[in-house]
């Protein structure tokens, strides 16, 4: 009866044992850009290279986007998780085998193992190709092109001299071509309606003159030029139904691509922010999952509705440039898997609770038995 009731302890001791043991999740990073085939990775962290196969990785259910209070578009089932071993250590591989458009992706990993199961949101921004440093070197093109026209009173001024009697005539000539080539060279006042799940990002891309403007460059003219058109002067709080006025090419060109890029990711750190999403309960605005300049428009009347997320971990996921230093960034990975490791715990609490019970209820009941036959067993 004793070694019964050391067995049963023991088994207690396992049960709380096992939960100690937590798996990890590190910040995701993208070695991609937009419209190119996706190729991210995120660190497993606290997993030893043979514990490596017996992890499980996919999509989260419909259920679980759901209670977070996240989409879960189609264009996310796209997504490939693989275990991998490399140099740093074992990752998650997530890759796509057609280009993705979509300017952000925003989905809850799942990561199953023996000892538990855990659950993390990830919003990953595409950069446009564009970014490249070489975009502002075409800019040289635009005045050639739009001079072209301007060539045309060219014959009417050769004619001239054969003309001696009609010098007046050439010259209303030439002022009608030159009023012609002017009427063609001014630029027209263009507009854009914003309709429902439109997008300043797509907004951009459509408006976006051929020439050397990159899409954060058109998306920060939109911003300056409609301010109205934005809720609280926040990029991805477009007003549905509003009439955008298109900035001209040379408006667009003139703002400095640094000073495009700069905003673009203020606006998506302000944010992040607004969402509230820092490793424990958050809120955010309408249009979960979505960045800075990618947002759905938001209705006029309203300042949008807030919804409260699950618990997932949210800061640092960014593979935008941040200002935080190494030491910050090693402390937030530490923070990171503090929250992971607390959250697996709680995930399995309650059935390790409805274990612990039993188990203490049989020791209650093998405690009573043994007191009653070691009582029977004293000499009377």
């Amino acid at each position: 009866m004793a070694r019964k009731l050391a067995f049963v302890l023991a088994l207690i001791g396992l049960c709380l044992a096992t939960a100690v043991y937590a798996l990890g999740l590190g910040n995701i990073q993208s070695d991609s850009a937009l419209n190119e085939p996706l190729a991210a990775r995120v660190p497993l962290l606290g997993v030893d290279e043979d514990e490596a196969s017996s992890v499980r990785v996919d999509l989260a259910s419909p259920e679980a986007f759901e209670r977070a209070g996240i989409d879960r578009p189609f264009s996310l089932s796209r997504l490939n998780f693989e275990v991998k071993q490399g140099a740093q250590g074992t990752y998650i591989e997530i890759t796509t085998k057609e280009p993705v458009k979509e300017p952000f992706l925003d989905f809850l990993l799942e990561v199953r193992w023996p000892q538990g199961r855990l659950v993390r949101e990830y919003t990953l921004l595409l950069d446009p190709p564009t970014y490249a440093p070489g975009d502002g070197a075409p800019a040289t093109q635009a005045p050639a092109v739009a001079a072209e026209p301007a060539q045309q009173p060219e014959p009417a001024e050769t004619a001239a001299p054969e003309q001696t009697g009609t010098t007046g005539d050439a010259t209303a000539t030439g002022a009608r071509s030159l009023g012609e080539v002017s009427e063609v060279a001014e630029p027209t006042v263009r507009q854009y309606t914003v309709e429902a799940n439109d997008t300043l990002w797509e907004v951009a891309q459509t408006v976006q003159p051929d020439g050397a403007a990159s899409i954060n460059q058109t998306m920060l003219a939109l911003f300056r030029e409609n301010p109205d058109a934005f809720i609280n002067s926040d990029m991805n709080r477009l007003k549905r139904g509003a009439v955008l006025r298109v900035p001209e090419q040379g408006a667009i060109e003139s703002i400095p691509v640094a000073e495009a890029n700069a905003e673009v990711q203020r606006q998506i750190e302000r944010w992040q922010r607004n969402r509230g999403v820092a490793g424990g309960t958050g809120a955010t605005g309408d249009g979960a999952g979505q960045q800075a300049a990618a947002a759905s428009p938001e209705s006029g009347a309203s300042d949008g509705e807030l919804r409260v997320v699950a618990p997932e971990e949210g800061t640092g996921e960014q593979p935008a440039t941040s200002a935080q230093g190494e030491g910050g960034e090693n402390l937030g990975r530490q923070v990171t898997l503090l929250r992971e490791s607390n959250a697996s715990l709680e995930a399995e609490n309650e059935d390790l609770k409805a274990q612990v019970e039993a188990l203490k209820r049989e020791v209650s009941q093998l405690e009573s038995r043994v007191n009653v036959e070691a009582g029977q067993a004293l000499p009377s």
